[in-house]
């Protein structure tokens, strides 16, 4: 199974795209979509890196096939709509947060409805070394929790 445009365009959607590297929310260089290594250097992201639309978009579909492997692997059983949701997820935090959620272990039960409505715990971000509530992702984890329940079993 491979994430279908409607994850891709929630990634991207959300991500947002950048040429020259910035500092996200929660202080960390970041570029393209959301890129915080520079694949194509095999370094992390610094401030003033450039890049172009096409390194952004190839680096883009790399990450969600090497994040939907990891989300496969983790999950087991998906529908195409929790494959989506969950790579977004996964894009955004990284495995290792959905590896020791509470998401993926109600998901893995079969009990769908309410791993859906762990998408909704997981929109903070460390600001200045405090945890706060981010609207964007309150945003991204609704549309993910929408995805994820789309055509539930």
């Amino acid at each position: 199974m491979v994430p279908s445009r409607d994850c891709v365009v929630l990634i991207a959607q959300y991500e947002g795209c950048k040429l020259v590297a910035y500092l996200c929310p929660a202080g960390i260089p970041t570029i393209g979509y959301g890129a915080t290594w520079h694949i194509d250097a095999n370094r992390k992201v610094a401030l003033g890196d450039k890049i172009t639309q096409r390194q952004a978009d190839k680096w883009l579909n790399m990450t969600i096939a090497k994040v939907a492997g990891e989300v496969e692997n983790l999950a087991k059983v998906l529908t195409q709509g929790q494959l989506d949701a969950l790579v977004s997820f996964t894009f955004n935090l990284g495995s290792t947060y959905l590896a020791n959620s509470t998401l993926l272990e109600l998901h893995r039960k079969g009990l769908y409805a309410q791993a859906s409505e762990e998408f909704k715990k997981w929109n903070k971000a460390r600001v200045g070394g405090v945890l706060k509530v981010l609207p964007g992702l309150t945003a991204r984890r609704n549309a993910e929790r929408l995805l994820y329940i789309k055509q539930v079993p």
